[in-house]
């Protein structure tokens, strides 16, 4: 597989003016490609696969859980295609 690497780089320039010394600064774009494998396409490398991490179960905790439970609130779990954006310093659910 390949992948592309791309990063905007700049750059200061001394100019040497006669008695007079001036910056300038200049920007470029860097691109470079890489080929990647992914470690189960490689032999002989096993030794440098990790274990895949154990995720401990949900625990609630029993306090949040009561005030969530006097407060009366109805939580809704719906997956939907949502974004929020930050506009002016407010968090708005519209683009």
């Amino acid at each position: 597989m390949r992948v592309v690497f791309y990063k905007r780089l700049a750059k200061t320039k001394s100019l040497n003016l006669s008695d007079e010394v001036m910056l300038e600064q200049q920007t470029f774009w860097i691109l470079r490609t890489y080929t990647v494998f992914n470690l189960d396409q490689v032999e002989g490398l096993d030794h440098l696969k990790t274990e895949p991490e154990t995720i401990e179960p949900f625990a609630a905790i029993e306090e949040a859980e009561g005030l969530l439970v006097d407060s009366g609130a109805e939580i809704h779990h719906a997956a939907q295609d949502r974004a929020f954006y930050e506009r002016k310093g407010t968090l708005s659910p519209f683009p």
